[in-house]
């Protein structure tokens, strides 16, 4: 499986779950860095899922989204989780 199949059926299964908008289409957002509690409230009114960074984001040191899934989650936010795996030449062989 190619890598824009795995990430279109997660994106199709995180739309799953959500109340289907009036025009048939979800709009999610993706962002290094967490935009803040306040943000998130007011972008839900626009966006039905958002990306969740499992580790750091490229170039990161840190991630700022991690402990706010469970807030993120009583938005009634889905969501797209991301992985920053390492490259083939960070791989000990």
């Amino acid at each position: 499986m190619s890598k824009t199949t795995l990430l279109f059926s997660a994106l199709t299964l995180a739309c799953r779950a959500l109340p289907a908008p009036a025009q048939g289409l979800y709009s999610g957002f993706d962002r290094n860095d967490y935009p803040g509690d306040a943000t998130m409230i007011s972008l839900r009114k626009t966006f039905q899922y958002t990306s969740y960074w499992l580790d750091h984001p490229p170039g990161a040191s840190h991630n700022s989204w991690e402990g706010k899934r469970s807030f993120i989650q009583r938005q009634g936010f889905g969501f797209l989780v991301l992985f920053n795996g390492r490259l083939s030449t960070e791989l000990v062989g």
